[in-house]
């Protein structure tokens, strides 16, 4: 299964994206209000994923945040809402606003959303509407995700062409993250490139 990607956005569309990872390149259908949020065309991105096996072959699709995922999942799993209807609803309606129309059985909300009638909201509803105490709970008690800044975002992008691995980039970005937002490009990477250093002679020991 995979479960997550990281790497450098080569395209994106208005329903799919091409994600480069190390030597392969993945494309990944992703709700559109997920695509508005990666950025431009080159830059390093992460994506939640989810692999769904078709009889025409595997799919991917991607999303910014565990709880779009969550939701996806959720919703592929009610009867008649297949991945195209699933994505259509996290597009016009963010999780949390998701949620409170399922906890309300807010049928209107629902009907709203292209390609979703009267009874396939009701299924959604029927089928979700009971589970929706316990997403919410859930969704209020994850950590909200890292948001950086586009320079620590490019210092990201120059650690993977210098050939370190995307998790370590990312993870070394985030460590210096507090000290070095605001600073210049070429300080970001001194500072990450130290702490890649530090780190790869802890392994060594």
């Amino acid at each position: 299964m995979i479960e997550r990607l990281e790497g450098r956005l080569r395209a994106k569309g208005t329903s799919s994206v091409q994600l480069e990872c190390g030597p392969v390149c993945f494309e990944v259908q992703s709700p559109l209000s997920t695509i508005e949020t990666l950025g431009p065309v080159g830059g390093f991105v992460a994506l939640s994923t989810h692999l769904l096996w078709k009889e025409d072959g595997p799919q991917l699709f991607g999303f910014a945040s565990e709880e779009e995922r969550m939701l996806f999942r959720l919703l592929i799993g009610v009867q008649g809402v297949g991945p195209r209807i699933a994505l259509s609803v996290l597009a016009h309606l963010p999780p949390t606003e998701l949620v409170s129309h399922l906890k309300a059985r807010d049928e209107a909300a629902l009907t709203r959303v292209p390609g979703i009638g009267a009874k396939t909201a009701a299924r959604i509803l029927v089928e979700l509407g009971a589970k929706a105490d316990r997403l919410a709970l859930e969704m209020g008690s994850a950590a909200p995700p890292t948001r950086i800044s586009a320079a620590l975002e490019d210092a990201i992008s120059a650690l993977t062409a210098l050939g370190y691995p995307a998790k370590e980039a990312r993870k070394a970005v985030e460590e210096v993250q507090p000290e070095a937002e605001g600073a210049p490009l070429d300080e970001i990477l001194r500072r990450a490139l130290r702490t890649l250093s530090a780190s790869s002679s802890r392994k060594g020991r």
